[in-house]
């Protein structure tokens, strides 16, 4: 039941946000990744090839 909460955490840093337009710009940016990333098995055959 708690609200949606963002933590950067850097090595000098650590930073907490709790806005709705802050949540929802980093929700967006995550959403992005996951939608371009590879899965599992295609990650490590990625991988293995650059090698």
């Amino acid at each position: 039941d708690l609200p949606p909460i963002v933590v950067l955490e850097t090595p000098r840093a650590l930073s907490f946000m709790d806005t709705k337009p802050e949540v929802d710009y980093y929700a967006t940016a995550i959403r992005g990744l996951r939608a371009v990333a590879l899965n599992t098995n295609d990650s490590t055959d990625y991988i293995t090839a650059l090698l």
